[in-house]
């Protein structure tokens, strides 16, 4: 019996060491997964080498991810949210590649401008994006990072709920097309460690600033002289204004009367430009899902709706509230982008 005991107590001795070590493991790999590539400046290649390190990364309970966690939506599905995030790592500007957390509108985005190719009509290139679609539905998407004349290969996130690599012949039928981001690949100067260049570039102001002074000394002699031949026209000048002063001022109180004259009238414009500016907000409350005034319900709505969810939208990006609220639920949530996108669809 006492044998037994202590079998059993070394057992779950065992099983809680196993499971501490688990869980541990489980945490180092998770923190090792930081960006550890150095961006060159051709983006295309960047954006590759950032994925790169991402590569084994796994959703955490919840599905929770740190790609979803930068977008705003941490436990969302999140392929698009991965190749967003690398492309925000590897410096690619939101006019080239603006951060999607829907697959379709992504797609459809990079379709409205002209930079999207359909499957078998196209090789790939790294840096592309990967579009799948089944039925009409885009439901996934990945970064390539290269092709062969029988394959594609790419890095996908959430692919089996982690970071893969994978492969797909080009033939593959789910394969819908590739998005082609107007990428900056132009390399770029790897900057000097020598703190030095920064004294150097304050002499070069200091400089500056001392050539300058030096010809604004110079300017109290210009000044002196264009006084000088301003002296010699002086009296010309007052004879002219002492034969036209009289002239200006009949000129200047007829103005005025003519200014009170037309008071009532400034008014009344006044009031029905307000009208005319009613009469626009009215019309902009009622085009339910045009959050960017454009006229149309179209994917861009629905993309501006997810980058103002996710505290995305530039300064001088327009949004109109009012109209983000596209299911009248009275706040504005991932379900409004759905619905504008569902409308952009219908129509």
């Amino acid at each position: 019996m006492v044998k037994n005991s202590k079998t059993l107590k070394l057992v779950v001795c065992m099983s809680l060491i196993v499971a501490l070590a688990i869980s541990a493991l489980g945490l180092s790999v998770r923190a090792i997964y930081e960006n550890s590539h150095f961006n060159s400046g051709n983006q295309a290649s960047d954006i590759v080498g950032v994925a790169s390190t991402q590569v084994g990364y796994g959703e955490g309970s919840d599905g929770y991810t740190k790609y979803g966690d930068w977008y705003g939506l941490p436990n969302s599905d999140w392929c698009a949210m991965f190749v967003s995030w690398c492309a925000n790592q590897a410096g690619v500007s939101t006019d080239v590649f603006p951060p999607f957390a829907l697959c379709s509108a992504g797609a459809d985005w990079f379709i409205s401008e002209g930079r999207f190719h359909y499957a078998g009509s196209y090789a790939p290139q790294a840096g592309d994006l990967i579009f799948y679609s089944s039925y009409g539905d885009i439901y996934h998407v990945g970064l390539v990072t290269g092709s062969d004349s029988s394959n594609v290969y790419s890095i996908e996130g959430n692919y089996n709920e982690a970071v893969y690599n994978v492969s797909y012949p080009l033939s593959y039928g789910d394969i819908l097309g590739y998005a082609t981001p107007a990428y900056n690949t132009t390399a770029a100067v790897e900057p000097d460690p020598e703190p030095a260049k920064e004294e150097e570039s304050d002499s070069e102001i200091t400089e500056v600033t001392e050539d300058t002074e030096e010809v604004v000394s110079e300017e109290p002699a210009e000044a002196d002289k264009a006084a000088d031949e301003a002296d010699e026209t002086d009296e010309d000048v007052k004879a002219e204004e002492a034969k036209t002063e009289d002239g200006k001022n009949e000129s200047e109180a007829a103005s005025e009367a003519e200014t009170d004259k037309e008071e009532p009238e400034t008014d009344s414009e006044k009031a029905s430009d307000e009208d005319k500016a009613s009469d626009t907000d009215t019309d902009t409350k009622v085009l339910v899902g045009d959050v960017n005034g454009d006229g149309v319900v179209d994917s861009a709505d629905a993309l501006l709706i997810q980058r103002y969810l996710a505290g995305k939208l530039d300064d001088e990006e327009k949004f109109i509230f009012l109209a983000a609220d596209v299911d009248g639920s009275g706040e504005i949530d991932i379900a409004d982008a759905l619905s504008a996108l569902e409308i952009s669809i219908a129509a």
